[in-house]
């Protein structure tokens, strides 16, 4: 008798921490790389209305572009060479960074909100939460989402990314159907927002250290359960 021997792989984790101030996000991503997490396992998905983030990207590129092949730029800057830029009706100009920028670019921009879904989707994210992080986009929130490779891993990716100020996304989507907001909602149009991409208070004001709480998550990634 022939007996065959299966392969197991440890499964990977799907790590999401989100940000109302993009330079919270921006540290998070930057301890999460010298933490040892590549840019192959990392993701950036955030608002960008008023250009900030394209302006980085510029100048990462350019940095890039005048570095040594094969020595790339490190931290931020690193991560956000070859970032994409996408309009998503109803949610309006977003940029990409990772993995996801690939997916969501090649959505079009017809069916990018599909693409932004349906790739959370594939992560792990439940269909609800995933139209939470849609929202918290729309809204002026950046995203981080990180592949982690086990149960450890992804552990110390929450660590960092609660260590600078993930808020919960049940507390937040609760606070927004209290003022009327449902995940059915369709909108035409993000521009009621600011040209910064949600209200002032929510995108841009830091939490204070007593506002923090553990609020990243953590999803079991479909693509990869072996």
């Amino acid at each position: 008798m022939t007996l065959r021997l299966r392969h197991f792989y440890p499964m990977t984790r799907t790590v999401i921490g989100l940000f109302r101030d993009s330079n919270e996000a921006q540290a998070a991503l930057q301890d999460l790389e010298t933490a040892g997490f590549t840019r192959e396992h990392l993701n950036l998905v955030a608002f960008d209305g008023s250009g900030t983030y394209a302006n980085l990207a510029e100048r990462s590129n350019e940095l890039g572009s005048n570095t040594t092949k094969g020595a790339a730029a490190g931290g931020v800057a690193g991560l956000l060479i070859g970032l994409a830029a996408v309009a998503i009706p109803g949610i309006g100009p977003i940029v990409a960074a990772g993995p996801i920028a690939a997916a969501l670019a090649g959505a079009g921009v017809g069916a990018a909100t599909g693409g932004m879904l349906g790739a959370l989707n594939d992560m792990g994210v439940p269909g609800s939460e995933a139209k939470y992080y849609e929202e918290a986009i729309r809204r002026g929130g950046t995203m981080l989402v990180v592949q982690a490779g086990g149960d450890a891993s992804a552990d110390q990716a929450q660590s960092i990314l609660d260590r600078h100020g993930a808020i919960d996304i049940d507390e937040q989507s609760a606070d927004w159907r209290a003022e009327g907001w449902s995940p059915e909602d369709t909108h035409s149009d993000a521009t009621n927002y600011g040209d910064e991409g949600g209200s002032s208070q929510w995108s841009h004001t830091a939490l204070t250290a007593a506002e923090k709480r553990s609020g990243s998550r953590v999803y079991p990634d479909r693509r990869n359960s072996g």
